[in-house]
């Protein structure tokens, strides 16, 4: 065999060989594409983050509420001053997650607030399941009907990241005790 056709064949080798190795791999990249995920919840940098601080819950403030019935209700709202320290993340629409009633895209992070009765059993009072952003957390309230019976205190909220399968708890913090004079964001 001349050397030409030695080369010739040898080329021909190559790029049949190549030709192959590309076909078996976008084989099983196309056969993977089509393969059901088995993941439940999207990685991000929460997984290799540093671990967050539970939420320090303070009392801003009360309202009476008249309802069109002409009823009563008292709001009581609270504010989670340490707030900047949770990551937008955790407030992100999560479709993949189970959905809050009808809400289909309610946020991975879900905020509920208690308070534990007199055998310190938890109660839940109220929730939120679409705040959208770290800084909603300055904004979080319940509201109870007035009428002579008195309002449990205290209270204290729990984030529940569902992604993560993770609760943080805050304070405990008294309804009856005047307006925190710390604004959100600003810790002593």
């Amino acid at each position: 065999m001349k050397r030409s056709d030695l080369s010739r064949f040898l080329n021909a080798t190559v790029f049949r060989g190549l030709w192959i190795a590309s076909a078996i791999l976008i084989a099983t990249i196309s056969i993977a594409a089509e393969l059901p995920s088995t993941r439940k919840a999207p990685v991000d940098n929460l997984t290799v983050m540093k671990p967050l601080p539970p939420p320090v819950v303070v009392f801003t403030g009360k309202a009476l509420i008249v309802v069109p019935n002409g009823g009563s209700m008292s709001r009581y709202n609270l504010a989670v001053t340490n707030y900047q320290f949770y990551p937008p993340a955790l407030f992100a629409q999560a479709p993949n997650l189970p959905p809050c009633g009808s809400n289909t895209n309610s946020a991975r992070t879900w905020v509920e607030i208690y308070y534990r009765d007199q055998k310190q059993q938890p109660h839940r009072i109220y929730g939120f399941c679409a705040l959208g952003s770290p800084q909603d957390l300055t904004r979080l309230w319940f509201a109870l009907p007035e009428g002579g019976q008195k309002h449990p205190s205290p209270v204290y909220v729990v984030l529940n990241d569902r992604a993560m399968n993770k609760n943080y708890v805050s304070n405990p913090v008294d309804i009856y005790g005047p307006p925190s004079q710390i604004k959100p964001g600003n810790n002593p």
